[in-house]
Parts: C-alpha cells; sequence; structure tokens
C-alpha cells in the first residue's frame, strides 16, 4: 500500500509591492509618501518601493507642498499609474493590489505513490526429533537450507547457523514461502513434520514470524522415555517394590549359602 499526504498551508498571504515615482514639477521641492504606516522623504527623481504587501486595498498619501506629477506601480496581477496629485497636503492615491480583498491563500500539496511501509516474514527450520510438528528444547535448527519467498517481490534466502532465515524490507501483500526437500543441507530422505508451504498476507510495518518448517529423518523413531514423577499417591507403592525387591535378594543370597552348607 501507498501513503497519500494532505498537507494544507494556510494564512500564506500573497504579496505584492508599490513604487512611487516623484516626478517634480516646481524645482527641487521635497515631499512625503506614507504606505501602510510607513512614510519616506521624496526629492526630484526619488523612487521608492514599500515591500512585501499583502494583497488589498491601500492609500498612497502625499504630504508636503507644491504641487507634483506622479506614478506608482504595482505588482501582484496591477499595473496602475495615476494622475499628478494636486497642491496641499494630505492627498490620497487609492490602489489596490491583487484580488482586492486582501484574502489569504491556501495551498494544497497531495503527494502519491510516496514509498510504502515495510515489513518482514521469517523464522525458523529445525530437526524435528520427536516428530510432533513443535519445536522441542533439544532439538536443533539446520543451516544453509534454502528458502524460496515469492509474491509482490520474489527473493531467495538460507537459513544462517541457528537455523534462522528472514526475508526484511517487503511491501505488502501477499507472500508464499517454501522449501527445497532436494536442498544438499537437508539430511536425505527427511520429510516434513509441518505444512510445505506458508502463505502470509503481509501488512505494511509487520513483522511475521511463524513461518517454520520442521523436518524429520527418514528411519524409526526415537524410543521414548518416560520418567515417572514420585508423588504422594504413588510413593507408597514405589517403597514397596522397593522392598520387594531388597527382601527377594536377601533371600536368594540365603538359600545360596545354606545350599553350600549342605553340600559340605
Amino acid at each position: 500500500e501507498h501513503l497519500d499526504y494532505f498537507i494544507r498551508v494556510t494564512n500564506v498571504p500573497a504579496v505584492g509591492s508599490i513604487t512611487v515615482e516623484k516626478q517634480g514639477l516646481l524645482g527641487a521641492d521635497t515631499v512625503f509618501f506614507t504606505v501602510s504606516g510607513d512614510t519616506r522623504l521624496f526629492g526630484n527623481g526619488s523612487i521608492e518601493t514599500w515591500s512585501p504587501l499583502v494583497w488589498g486595498p491601500y492609500d498612497v498619501v502625499e504630504s508636503g507642498y507644491g504641487s507634483y506629477g506622479i506614478s506608482w506601480i504595482v505588482y501582484a496581477g496591477t499595473d496602475t499609474s495615476g494622475p499628478s496629485i494636486a497642491s496641499g497636503t494630505g492627498d490620497t492615491i487609492p490602489v489596490v493590489i491583487g484580488n482586492g480583498v486582501g484574502e489569504y491563500l491556501d495551498y494544497y500539496i497531495v503527494v502519491t505513490n510516496s514509498a510504502p511501509i515495510l515489513g518482514s516474514i521469517g523464522d525458523y527450520i529445525w530437526r524435528d526429533i520427536n516428530r510432533n510438528g513443535v519445536w522441542d528444547p533439544g532439538e536443533f535448527g539446520l543451516a544453509g537450507v534454502t528458502v524460496y519467498l515469492y509474491g509482490p517481490v520474489n527473493l531467495v534466502t538460507e537459513t544462517n547457523a541457528s537455523g534462522f532465515y528472514l526475508f526484511s524490507n517487503l511491501p505488502p501483500g501477499t507472500y508464499t514461502v517454501v522449501i527445497d526437500l532436494d536442498d544438499p543441507d537437508i539430511p536425505g530422505g527427511s520429510s516434513l513434520t509441518t505444512v510445505g508451504t506458508h502463505t502470509v498476507a503481509l501488512s505494511g510495518g509487520v513483522l511475521i514470524l511463524w513461518a517454520d518448517f520442521g523436518l524429520m529423518s527418514s528411519g524409526p523413531p526415537p524410543p521414548t522415555i518416560t520418567v515417572l514423577a514420585l508423588t504422594g499417591s504413588n510413593m507408597i507403592y514405589y517403597i514397596a517394590g522397593f522392598l520387594l525387591i531388597l527382601i527377594a535378594g536377601i533371600g536368594s543370597i540365603y538359600y545360596t549359602r545354606m545350599l553350600r552348607r549342605r553340600k559340605k
């Protein structure tokens, strides 16, 4: 599976700028222009730019004296030049940058086909001495056995010196795990005590460690040794049996000695 990321960046303003050029008509007069609270001094031929300015309406306010011709340029989708400012103080030129309402832009970023979260499949191949299909203490792993993986990706690996194997960095999907009984690292004539094929549905980020294989030899099963525990309920029988054996042994010795005396 692939993750799709949806990222929304809000309150990112679109910005532009306002440029004012003073064109003096009456010699070396000076004047002030204010944009968004930022007041700057102009002489003849002065050019000033206020930036960055968020989209929206602005007032370019002249304060000074004389009669001036001005022009202004607004970047952000609007290109406007205005008339000369009349003489006097406090003349205002309305300017709109961009969409005229000063709204903020929302940006949407969608990333598809990004890297999937990966998983792993393993685990163990062993000599199943008692042939019960379950690993028991004392049963040992088989090294060098080739393991095959089929699915969204096809891979081959071998068990390590302890009999373990692992397929890692697997994309999600359904996989099949098998071994080859003709593998030279498997003792000849061996057969399975577990299933011969594991089908695994792997999800992203999951570690599956139950795809095991037990193998038994071709000969007869080993003898079963039963160890009886001495408990309170059966202790008397063990003691009685021991005493009977002891008495029988003593009786046999006594009988043998009596026979030897009679012969003398």
